[in-house]
C-alpha cells in the first residue's frame, strides 16, 4: 500500500521510490505556495513553519487514506446564509453560520453504489442562526 511508502522511515525503491518522490515534490510545492501566500500578510517563525508542514502532511495523508478506500468519504460545507449584504433588504433576516462540516460515505466496501451518500453517525453539520435586524 502506498501509505507505507510515505512514512519517513520507509526505504522504497524502483517504482515505489518514483511515487514517493512525486509525493514529496507535491508536498514541497504546496508548502511553497502556502508560505508565499502567508508571507504577504505575516511572518512565520520556524516553529510555525514546522506546524504548517505537519498540517499539510497530515492533510495529504488523510486525503490518500480517504481515496484509497473502496468507498468515498466526502466532507462538505452545508448551506449557510450566503452573502447577506447583496440580498435585497428584508425586514427580518437570519445569519446562519456553519460551525462544522458534514461527513458522508458514498458507496460500500465493494466499491459499488458510489452515487448513494450516507451520513456518518456523529458527523452531521452544526449550524447556528442569529436574527439580524
Amino acid at each position: 500500500m502506498f501509505l507505507a511508502f510515505i512514512e519517513p522511515s520507509a526505504r522504497p525503491s524502483g517504482n515505489d521510490l518514483r511515487l514517493r518522490n512525486g509525493y514529496e515534490r507535491s508536498i514541497s510545492e504546496l508548502l511553497d505556495a502556502l508560505h508565499q501566500a502567508i508571507g504577504k500578510v505575516a511572518t512565520l517563525e520556524d516553529m510555525q513553519a514546522k506546524m504548517l508542514e505537519s498540517l499539510v502532511r497530515l492533510c495529504a495523508k488523510t486525503w490518500i487514506e480517504f481515496c484509497s478506500q473502496p468507498y468515498r468519504l466526502i466532507a462538505s460545507l452545508p448551506d449557510g446564509s450566503g452573502d447577506l449584504l447583496s440580498q435585497p433588504e428584508l425586514k427580518e433576516r437570519a445569519l446562519t453560520l456553519v460551525l462544522t462540516l458534514e461527513l458522508k460515505r458514498y458507496g460500500n466496501s465493494k466499491g459499488e453504489h458510489l452515487t448513494i451518500g450516507e451520513m456518518i453517525p456523529g458527523c452531521q453539520a452544526a449550524k447556528v442562526s442569529y436574527s439580524v435586524r
